[in-house]
């Protein structure tokens, strides 16, 4: 495994089983994965220029059903967050490693949420009983500290953009939000940035985040289908953005996300009797709503087919526009073959460019992010094989 410019694919050896992650940080590509004979957590890092790096992040680790694993960008390295054995019992751990793979401090047990900023982590310990205490740590920091508490009447999570973490506290009947960085010893007071009560008898249906920079976006369907958008940058709560396009009541939203000149929904349809025996088939629309304009459209990016199964799906923010990405199965394919046939995306925008699909035969897919491009992480099955042995992970770009 060598270092490569950023245009080339890269693969490692064939060693690793799911899960598997993937980032990039600066001009450097990282992707992480359970090597199963092993018991270890194996992380391996293509820099733009020089020689590519391999280390192990944690030890005695152990595959299981819901096992999950995360990598994303620390600064000048990278935290991931392990959920799955750890000497044999159930954990969700992070650690963080430097931009040649060096570990950054110890090992640490995080709770149900967990995200990284320039500066350092921030994660949500809910205890069985009473208030959820939110921790944080800066990557200079060796021991973290608490920052709040939020109420046990409240679902507490975090959320970060590029500095910024933002504790929202979800109730019966509204969201708050506080503002705080992973260097904050204590976190502002809450604000509302979601409240029932402002929507008349139109009750909320669902309500979705994401980060754009360190602005948080907040998208509010209602049980009509209307749509409201808001954002929230340091405390202040911008007034609500009612969309003139509806989500149906039978539609699912799938993916949320945004960048700093669009928002992105993204919903499926199912459509009955088009299948033999009695299964369906789902379209796929994107609802883009500029930022600027507020003016906002709906996309077709799939129709209905019998013959494939979608999902996950997300919105990937190249520098032409936004896309959204998704894999694609065979529903029909046979009991040997690979679970994953084809990564397929689709512009949200006149600019962003046409549709396209590339062919995979991979067990597990993972997103890696954009810059110039954007990019997946594979683990890819190899001729004649029935997924049982160790592969490889192969990073490629799209569109």
């Amino acid at each position: 495994m060598t270092g490569s410019s950023s245009a080339e694919p890269r693969q490692t050896e064939a060693m690793f089983s799911a899960p598997i992650a993937g980032t990039r940080v600066g001009t450097t590509t990282i992707v992480a994965g359970l090597v199963l004979p092993q018991g270890v957590l194996r992380v391996v890092g293509w820099p733009e220029v020089g020689p590519a790096w391999t280390t192990d992040a944690l030890q005695d680790v152990g595959w299981t059903p819901d096992a999950d694993l995360h990598v994303d960008p620390a600064g000048d390295g990278v935290a991931l967050v392990w959920r799955g054995n750890l000497a044999g019992k159930p954990a969700r751990t992070a650690v963080v490693l430097g931009p040649k793979g060096e570990r950054r401090g110890d090992a640490v047990s995080v709770g149900g949420s967990f995200c990284a900023t320039g500066s350092g982590f921030a994660w949500v310990d809910p205890p069985a009983h009473g208030p959820a205490h939110v921790r944080a740590r800066s990557w200079a920091d060796v021991a973290p500290h608490e920052v709040a508490t939020v109420p046990s009447d409240r679902a507490a999570s975090v959320l970060c953009g590029d500095h910024d973490v933002f504790l929202l506290g979800d109730g019966d009947d509204d969201l708050t939000s506080t503002t705080f960085t992973p260097e904050d010893t204590k976190a502002p007071p809450p604000v509302v940035v979601i409240r029932d009560t402002d929507f008349g008898d139109d009750d909320e249906r669902e309500h979705h985040v994401y980060t754009a920079g360190d602005t948080l976006g907040l998208v509010r369907v209602s049980g009509s289908g209307a749509v409201a958008l808001r954002d929230v940058s340091r405390g202040t709560v911008s007034p609500w953005r009612r969309l003139k396009h509806r989500i149906g009541q039978d539609d699912d939203v799938v993916a949320t996300d945004g960048d700093s000149v669009a928002t992105v929904v993204v919903f499926t349809h199912d459509v009955e009797d088009i299948c033999d025996g009695g299964s369906t088939a789902e379209s796929l629309r994107a609802l883009r709503v500029d930022r600027a304009t507020g003016q906002d459209a709906v996309v077709s990016l799939a129709q209905p087919d019998c013959r494939k199964g979608r999902g996950p799906f997300w919105v990937a923010t190249p520098p032409a526009g936004p896309l959204v990405a998704w894999v694609e199965r065979a529903t029909n394919a046979s009991g040997g073959g690979a679970p994953i046939d084809a990564l397929l995306f689709g512009g949200v925008s006149a600019d962003a460019g046409s549709a396209g699909r590339a062919e995979l035969a991979a067990d597990a897919l993972a997103q890696v992010g954009c810059d110039e491009t954007c990019w997946i992480a594979a683990l890819v099955r190899a001729t004649d094989t029935d997924g049982s042995q160790p592969e490889a992970i192969v990073v490629r770009s799209y569109p």
